[in-house]
């Protein structure tokens, strides 16, 4: 009989087979170790911060969304060229609504440590406005958040 690894120099012996069995794993066992390290140490895929908790209060959510619609409140979200942010705010009548606590999360969906939140203010009536400085061009999400009455998400593109 003839196996191209057994030859009279080198005979398989239970020392040669045992360590071929840990050489085997060893490959594994380190793999492993560099799966696990770069699953830990690179994006978490956690995309939502307290998922849970938001999931059980999903009913308040969608209470909080028909509330929202019965107030019939429109907005619009431009970036300028100037690199401002304005938001429009109307009633349902399409008059301005004035005197709001407007905030915006701005959201980069793809890169994660560029979100921000900023802070508004009245310049004409119905028409907020904030200097914001984008770090990445693409598409941005932007919330529109005023207290826990209103909450509405628009996209835009910084080109």
């Amino acid at each position: 009989m003839s196996l191209a690894f057994y030859n009279d120099k080198n005979p398989v012996t239970g020392r040669s087979v045992l360590w071929w069995v840990i050489s085997f794993f060893m490959v594994i066992f380190i793999a492993n170790f560099f799966f696990i390290y770069f699953a830990l140490t690179t994006w978490t895929g956690l995309s939502t911060e307290n998922a849970y908790e938001k999931g059980v209060r999903y009913n308040e959510t969608l209470d909080q969304g028909a509330q929202q619609k019965k107030l019939g409140w429109q907005s619009r979200v431009v970036l300028t060229k100037t690199g401002q942010l304005r938001i429009s705010m109307l009633d349902r009548a399409g008059q301005p609504l004035t005197g709001l606590a407007v905030k915006a999360n701005l959201i980069r969906p793809v890169i994660e440590g560029s979100d921000q939140q900023i802070t508004l203010r009245e310049t004409t009536p119905g028409i907020y406005q904030a200097a914001v400085r984008l770090s990445h061009l693409g598409r941005w999400r932007v919330e529109v958040v005023i207290g826990e009455q209103y909450r509405l998400r628009h996209d835009i593109e910084l080109k």
